[in-house]
């Protein structure tokens, strides 16, 4: 008598089946008035519509833009090419400006793409765990006693992308729309992203200081921040981190790491 598989082995199966592999779980699958291959699709069909439903939590200004059917295909690559790992689906989403890259259908569209990474940073920036703001006045002295280079620590909320087209707009058209319509152009152009009373803020910056604030967010040191920005002057992005209140701490390169060493 042949023995029907492990606990572990048709949990394997079950989520292989979410990804349109049936192998051989209907066999071991009670139909109860269904067909097993019937049922199954039942539990495949509940399962997708909760992540298509979250993505669409996540992605509300990219559904407002391409439509329902056009989101739902969406949503189906990204469930095939990178699905959850996870039954925390507020981190489902990573590879959807990919899948929106890669559609055909939107090919005329090249800026739905800068859309998607938007709304993907706008999550990250919501989910960023909380810390409390170092005193300005206190962070400015000591920036300006340091006699070498420095890191500045952002706040885990603070998010900085650089992007082909103009999306502020576009997003703020989609989330509430207005009678005109924002012009679509070709603009390259830096978004500070942050929360700010539990919603998240948005700014315009230039490219050079959304990269520099992305570099010091990955931890480099303020010189080489500048550096990879291709900044001569601090001073415009340091006003923005005071003004912004995103500083959390100064520290002094010599008693750090030097990141990726």
């Amino acid at each position: 008598m042949s023995r029907g598989p492990s606990l572990g082995q048709l949990q394997y199966a079950f989520a292989a089946m979410m990804q349109d592999d049936l192998g051989s779980l209907p066999v071991w699958v009670a139909g109860n008035g269904l067909e097993p291959v019937a049922r199954l699709r039942v539990y495949r069909h509940s399962i997708r519509a909760v992540h298509a439903s979250a993505l669409e939590t996540t992605f509300p200004a990219l559904l407002a833009w391409v439509g329902e059917a056009c989101f739902a295909d969406l949503c189906d690559r990204v469930a095939a090419q990178t699905p959850s790992r996870s039954g925390n689906l507020q981190h489902y989403g990573a590879g959807m400006a990919a899948q929106v890259s890669a559609s055909a259908v939107l090919a005329t569209y090249p800026w739905l793409p800068d859309l998607a990474r938007l709304e993907w940073q706008r999550q990250a920036c919501l989910l960023a765990p909380d810390m409390s703001r170092g005193d300005t006045r206190h962070l400015m002295r000591a920036l300006a006693d340091a006699e070498g280079d420095v890191r500045l620590r952002l706040a885990p909320h603070v998010h900085a992308m650089d992007v082909a087209y103009d999306v502020l707009d576009l997003w703020r058209h989609a989330i509430e729309p207005g009678p005109n319509m924002p012009s679509i152009r070709r603009s390259a152009c830096g978004v500070v992203l942050w929360r700010d009373g539990g919603q998240v803020a948005m700014q315009s910056v230039s490219v050079a200081t959304a990269r520099a604030v992305s570099a010091l967010i990955e931890g480099c040191a303020l010189s080489l921040a500048l550096q990879r920005a291709g900044l001569d002057d601090a001073m415009p992005m340091l006003q923005l981190l005071v003004e912004g209140q995103w500083l959390a701490d100064i520290e002094p390169v010599s008693d750090l790491p030097v990141p990726g060493a």
